[in-house]
């Protein structure tokens, strides 16, 4: 009688489950071991950025704890470091042959020129990556949009059919052709000054590439908070930083046309 109850199949199934569940595959405690530890976004060296940028749009802790939260991703810090450490750009600038340049995520004093004061993250060209001349710098809370064409006014000169730029690389002259899938547009819009401009880039690494092209529009993100409603665009994003980013491109046309 047991002989016949173990050769049928449905017992045979449940003595595995039961088996199974008696004794699982991964014992509890290794389970318990290896769940990661939650987040601590106030402990990563580039938290600081993000929260400079939140402050100026008057969200503060303790008071707006789940949206400074909400922008405290572990992936955005993480890039933010990467673009602290800098990289090479091919640079687009009106009127001149593009060149080389090192740009990198700094925090500064709001006026280099004055007496001390408050420090803000600024995107920061140098010559060098050990360079110490500045030779620009710009305030990330005017930064409203990006744009990965090579269709803005200070790439346009320079493009070859069908899929070429002409650029500049280290060991191959001032006028080599270069891939153009790696240009994008950083735009800044001040509102106080009513000024526009852009920053216009290249590079020939898709890492690069992916990592600051996404770390400045998790920025814009940032900067596109609000303790109010907004309205938004279509694709969800807000539509007041889409105006301004339309009016620094108009700008850019205006003055290169």
């Amino acid at each position: 009688m047991w002989n016949d109850a173990e050769d049928d199949p449905l017992w045979s199934a449940g003595a595995i489950v039961s088996a199974m569940d008696a004794q699982p595959v991964v014992p509890a405690e290794l389970l318990c071991s290896v769940q990661a530890p939650p987040f601590i976004w106030n402990r990563h060296p580039s938290h600081c950025i993000v929260l400079c940028l939140l402050q100026r749009r008057g969200i503060c802790l303790p008071r707006y704890r789940e949206l400074v939260d909400y922008h405290m991703s572990e992936l955005l810090l993480h890039y933010l470091d990467v673009c602290r450490e800098g990289a090479f750009f091919v640079y687009y600038s009106a009127g001149k042959w593009p060149k080389e340049r090192f740009f990198r995520i700094r925090m500064m004093p709001m006026n280099r020129l004055g007496p001390v004061t408050e420090s803000a993250p600024h995107l920061v060209m140098t010559l060098h990556e050990s360079g110490i001349h500045v030779l620009d710098s710009i305030p990330l809370d005017s930064l409203v949009g990006v744009t990965v064409t090579p269709q803005a006014a200070r790439f346009r000169p320079f493009l070859e059919p069908p899929n070429t730029i002409i650029g500049c690389r280290e060991g191959r002259g001032h006028r080599t052709r270069l891939p153009v899938d790696g240009a994008f547009s950083l735009w800044f819009y001040d509102v106080v000054q009513h000024t526009a401009r852009s920053v216009d880039v290249l590079t020939c690494n898709e890492k690069v590439f992916d990592i600051w092209t996404k770390t400045f529009r998790g920025l814009v993100s940032v900067n596109s908070s609000s303790v109010v409603q907004v309205a938004l665009t279509p694709h969800g994003d807000s539509a007041e930083l889409a105006e301004l980013t339309r009016a620094a491109q108009q700008q850019g046309e205006v003055e290169h046309g």
